[in-house]
């Protein structure tokens, strides 16, 4: 029987997520990517592109938050 680990851990995170957390971070990342002048304003700023979560790829999520926690003063600034 072949089991796969990395789909028991992603049941397993999903299981201990945070959804207020993540929902926040999310609205947060998709406002500033689909608002023309916030949008301008951040890459102008710093210039990395914002990462929103995909279902099938589980890394997206950790990269999300990455950027979101590296680069909150920018949105704090922009704000």
């Amino acid at each position: 029987m072949d089991i796969c680990y990395f789909h028991i851990l992603n049941l397993l995170a999903k299981d201990l997520e945070i959804s207020d957390i993540k929902n926040n971070i999310l609205r947060i990342m998709k406002y500033f990517r689909n608002t023309h002048l916030p949008n301008a304003y951040y890459k102008r700023s710093c210039g990395k592109s914002l990462i929103t979560p995909f279902n099938v790829m589980w890394n997206t999520m950790l990269d999300c938050i990455e950027v979101y926690l590296n680069k909150w003063y920018v949105f704090m600034h922009i704000c």
